[in-house]
């Protein structure tokens, strides 16, 4: 084989250069997708945000649950391969405990008369 003479530093460029355009292929799929192209991405706050999935189980190999939420309802929808089918619609969403206590926390703290107290002690010396 006088035309097929390849050696191991052949072979490593061949390894070297597919591995430097793999990292290029990915470095491009960043920043492509911070800049925002491929799905539009509206930034809002936490607070500002009307729509979120609230739990997603999947129900087999197939298919998948999900609890979303919008506004202060609640939708149970199942997706599936072929399909997408809405098992229930317009359930009253429960009240977060955690924020209600925390709000409450705040409220209760703004409408006390907070003052310093310097703690009693003696210097050693």
């Amino acid at each position: 084989m006088d035309g097929m003479d390849i050696g191991l530093g052949d072979y490593m460029k061949f390894v070297l250069s597919l591995v430097f355009v793999l990292a290029l292929i990915g470095l491009v799929t960043v920043i492509a997708r911070r800049m925002g192209f491929g799905m539009p991405v509206i930034n809002k706050s936490a607070a500002e945000r009307r729509l979120s999935i609230v739990e997603a189980m999947n129900v087999d190999g197939k298919r998948r649950l999900l609890l979303v939420r919008r506004d202060d309802r609640e939708h149970l929808v199942l997706l599936g391969p072929l399909e997408d089918l809405l098992l229930e619609a317009g359930i009253k969403a429960p009240e977060n405990t955690f924020s209600r206590t925390l709000q409450a926390a705040a409220k209760a703290a703004s409408q006390q008369d907070i003052t310093t107290v310097e703690p009693d002690h003696k210097d050693p010396r």
